[in-house]
């Protein structure tokens, strides 16, 4: 890490919507920058370039190119779990120290948007409301199936894949985990291929990294096609082949596919992709939403309670001038 400046020239840039209470703790501390509505080309910004520290969620990215312009930047702050968003080999090399607050803050809400993801699909809301938009009643073509008695397949054991769990066997749920290594020996789990051939359900709740990218794609489809089942993404964007997903379920291999991690730069993609299916009149058992996930007033008070926590244990060093890390 680098020398600190003084405290009081110590610059914090918040580039995403946060708790007042974390800018409240920030502000008498330090200056602040407050950017909620940051996208990437705020990086030019000069109360972004010349922060110390700056504050994200998996809205922005930081990589080479941003940090040739943050000569004083010193710690990046993420809040959440998911590292993808940075090139932790640039930030090593600029000797930028990274703190995570972890999944924890989000679980709970996750978990909700995920069982009300599944609800929807079962019960196969989507099409109900275009119908009903068109003026068709569609009542008795629209049976659909309850979370109870439902095998539910979860593919990470991370807090938010946990959390779901927890909600799902509420619900009277069979949960079951997809096997790997890291999933504690106490949990249940399948290896992925018998749980795609099991599972009405799959919550798809994996962070982005080079084995998960485009996870779910053509091969795996064709096992999942076996059951034809439902399928729920509140982990990455990029761990699905979204084409190979729309395709999948407009051909019915996949009964209703919802996906959350929808970000600013996934929209124009979007719109390409369902094109055909609108041209065709086909209406599709989908939902997509912006990331909402993590976005409860109760879930921005715990993540700015867990920033906290995290900078007051390092805020001392972060702050003191003439201090690294060795």
């Amino acid at each position: 890490m680098r020398d600190a400046p003084s405290r009081a020239a110590f610059l914090a840039a918040v580039v995403c919507p946060v708790d007042q209470c974390l800018l409240d703790w920030l502000h008498a501390r330090c200056q602040v920058a407050y950017l909620p509505d940051a996208q990437q080309t705020d990086f030019a910004r000069d109360e972004v370039t010349r922060c110390d520290l700056l504050i994200l969620r998996s809205n922005v990215a930081v990589g080479a190119s941003e940090l040739g312009s943050m000569a004083r930047l010193r710690v990046v702050l993420r809040l959440g779990s998911g590292i993808d968003n940075l090139d932790l080999s640039a930030l090593a090399a600029q000797r930028v120290t990274v703190l995570r607050i972890g999944g924890r803050p989000a679980a709970p809400a996750v978990a909700e948007l995920a069982l009300q993801a599944a609800i929807t699909l079962f019960r196969r809301v989507p099409i109900a409301t275009v119908g009903l938009a068109a003026g068709r009643w569609e009542k008795n073509d629209l049976r659909g199936r309850e979370i109870a008695g439902s095998m539910v397949g979860i593919w990470g054991a991370g807090p938010v894949g946990q959390a779901t769990a927890d909600l799902f066997t509420r619900m009277q749920a069979n949960v079951i985990f997809a096997a790997h290594p890291r999933v504690p020996s106490r949990i249940p789990t399948l290896p992925l291929p018998a749980l795609c051939r099991s599972a009405d359900l799959h919550v798809v709740a994996l962070p982005l990294h080079p084995a998960t990218c485009g996870l779910v794609g053509n091969a795996l489809i064709a096992v999942l096609a076996q059951r034809s089942p439902h399928l729920v993404n509140v982990g990455r964007w990029d761990v699905l082949d979204m084409p190979a997903v729309l395709g999948a379920l407009g051909r019915g291999d996949l009964a209703g596919v919802a996906v959350d991690p929808v970000d600013r730069g996934h929209v124009a993609a979007i719109k390409e992709m369902l094109a055909p299916y609108d041209e065709a009149g086909q209406v599709l058992n989908l939902q997509l939403t912006p990331h909402l996930g993590a976005m409860t007033h109760a879930t921005y008070q715990r993540a700015a309670s867990a920033a906290i926590t995290v900078l007051e244990a390092n805020w001392s060093r972060l702050t003191e001038p003439g201090r690294d890390d060795d």
